[in-house]
């Protein structure tokens, strides 16, 4: 009797080591949060890399905005651009419309992205007598058309991207920065 109880005993376990039942269910448990950190990750990754291009979009247009309004080079640096001007480049930079105020989350093309003071706007004044200006072909001395000093607007953002806090990849550290330059056309 204790033989036969010892032989079932040992079909049995040579039964449930060579059995497979379960491992798919036991493979897709072992795999499943490494597949959930995977795919929420990639979703953060893409969001802000839309962002980022949407940050990028709406420098140029401020740019090409305020490179078409009156701007005075003999001013200081900080008063070449009436401040009127400059918030309505600001706000355009955040909303992507002229006249509208970021304070909505629906009006804003970055949700998160509020602080109107991450948008820096410079103008720098360029000779037009220089030898290395932006109008002629490379080493010639053409002047461009306008005054003496040629305006050359920059806009600038930089601010911190706000992850959707799925994933465990921490892109709480990133930081999304965009510039813009081009010449004033204003006369």
């Amino acid at each position: 009797m204790k033989l036969v109880f010892l032989h079932n005993l040992k079909l049995q376990a040579i039964r449930l080591t060579r059995s497979v039942s379960g491992v798919a269910a036991m493979e897709l448990a072992l795999l499943s949060p490494l597949l959930l950190l995977l795919t929420f990750g990639s979703l953060d990754i893409v969001r802000a890399l839309r962002d980022y291009n949407v940050v990028t979009k709406s420098m140029r247009d401020s740019t090409r905005f305020l490179s078409r309004v009156p701007i005075d080079c003999s001013q200081a640096a900080g008063s070449r651009i009436s401040n009127a001007l400059q918030t309505t480049a600001r706000r355009m930079a955040l909303t992507g419309q002229v006249g509208v105020a970021p304070e909505n989350a629906d009006d804003r093309l970055v949700d998160y992205w509020t602080d109107e003071a991450s948008v820096t706007i410079q103008v720098n004044c360029i000779s037009n007598t220089s030898a290395d200006n932006l109008c002629g072909a490379e080493g010639a001395t053409t002047a461009c058309k306008g005054g003496d000093l040629i305006p050359v607007v920059v806009v600038s953002a930089d601010f911190s991207y706000v992850g959707m806090g799925l994933s465990l990849l921490e892109l709480s550290n990133v930081r999304i920065a965009a510039t813009h330059s081009e010449l004033g056309i204003s006369e």
